[in-house]
């Protein structure tokens, strides 16, 4: 049994925001062909200094897919949206809960950064693996990541249940591209490139079409760009 009065978060864990079609992807070009899935997956994570025990997270997405063959080998570009945290152990839980001043929504969002950051790479690379497109001559796969900017987080004081509302139209996209660098011998590796990021999407923040039963943090409008 746990000690009286500590605080636990519930196994509901983190409610995801709610879609924004600003942050829904622009249709393929013609003469591609793209496929796209919803995937759920836990994700190992580098220890937050602020939480060290938050170290894996359950993630879901939407991914696409698409190609054309150049010359007999194909391009790929791949887009990731519709991306949220969706549940961490019970220990981060309880950490973040017990921060002060409102800390945990730093935490929150420092560990959903770094997840999309691996996530792209561990979806991308098996391609680049596979069909080892050159750096050399530029022949990268892009990757594009959109992630909401625009929300705000709740504390549901009942269950301590978290849940991420968003309040506006505001999206960054992160774009990436990938490629085959076959130093060192004899394995090679897959070089990323930096980031670029772009704000897409209204511009507007603020705009309240949930409410929050418990503590509510105020309606950010999150900076495009890394989350250190």
């Amino acid at each position: 049994m746990k000690p009286p009065n500590i605080k636990v978060l519930s196994s509901r864990g983190i409610i995801p925001p709610q879609f924004s079609s600003a942050c829904q992807p622009q249709p393929p070009s013609a003469g591609l062909n793209c496929a796209t899935a919803h995937i759920v997956q836990t994700v190992t994570l580098p220890p937050n200094p602020t939480c060290p025990v938050c170290t894996t997270a359950t993630v879901g997405y939407d991914v696409r897919v698409c190609y054309v063959f150049n010359g007999g080998v194909p391009t790929y570009s791949f887009t990731f949206w519709n991306f949220g945290l969706a549940g961490l152990s019970p220990d981060c839980e309880t950490c973040i809960f017990n921060l002060p001043n409102h800390g945990g929504d730093v935490v929150l969002d420092q560990m959903s950064y770094q997840a999309s950051l691996i996530v792209e790479s561990d979806y991308v690379s098996p391609w680049v693996n596979t069909w080892h497109p050159p750096c050399v001559n530029n022949s990268y796969y892009s990757s594009d990541f959109i992630r909401q900017t625009c929300y705000r987080w709740c504390i549901n004081l009942s269950n301590f249940e978290i849940s991420q509302i968003t309040c506006g139209d505001k999206c960054c996209q992160r774009t990436r591209t990938f490629c085959w660098e076959p130093l060192p011998l004899p394995d090679g590796t897959v070089r990323i490139s930096p980031p670029i990021f772009q704000t897409i999407g209204a511009s507007n923040c603020g705009i309240i079409t949930l409410t929050c039963n418990g503590l509510q943090l105020p309606c950010d409008d999150r900076p495009c760009g890394i989350i250190p």
